[in-house]
């Protein structure tokens, strides 16, 4: 065990070392630092003409998803298959107390009890269209709101 101490002693300085080398800036990077930085107030707005065509591209790349999604009507992917076996077990434990088959959210993505059970509702109320057309309104949401 005391050979170790001294191997690990040489790594923590070498980190040490590297964090500290990485803390002072290159001699070139310190002449672009200008005393006032920009304030973001004073910070030039996009034009008239980027922000239209941005809205274009995304408004195009959200047709093409929607189109891509669209035209896979009556199946479901496996993933999305088993999110909505899981919101009905989540919808049966809930109303009957019927037990849980597992820890799901432990390794389902996202909201685990809340978007497996609104697919799930959408899936007892039109069927495997209407919870596709649930992912795809939140799949489109996601897409707009990541993009400022």
């Amino acid at each position: 065990m005391t050979d170790r101490i001294p191997e690990f002693r040489r790594a923590e300085a070498d980190t040490v070392m590297f964090a500290s080398a990485r803390a002072i800036p290159p001699a070139d990077a310190a002449a672009d630092l200008s005393p006032h930085p920009v304030d973001a107030a004073r910070a030039p707005s996009p034009s008239p003409r980027r922000k239209w065509l941005s809205r274009a591209v995304l408004l195009l790349i959200m047709v093409m998803q929607a189109a891509l999604t669209l035209r896979m009507h009556n199946t479901a992917f496996e993933d999305e298959a088993l999110y909505l076996y899981v919101g009905h077990l989540e919808i049966a434990h809930w109303l009957h107390g019927a037990a849980l088959q597992g820890n799901y959210p432990s390794y389902f993505s996202g909201a685990p009890v809340l978007y497996p059970v609104l697919g799930a509702l959408a899936d007892s109320i039109g069927g495997l269209t209407a919870a596709g057309a649930l992912s795809l309104v939140e799949m489109l949401t996601a897409t707009a709101c990541y993009t400022r």
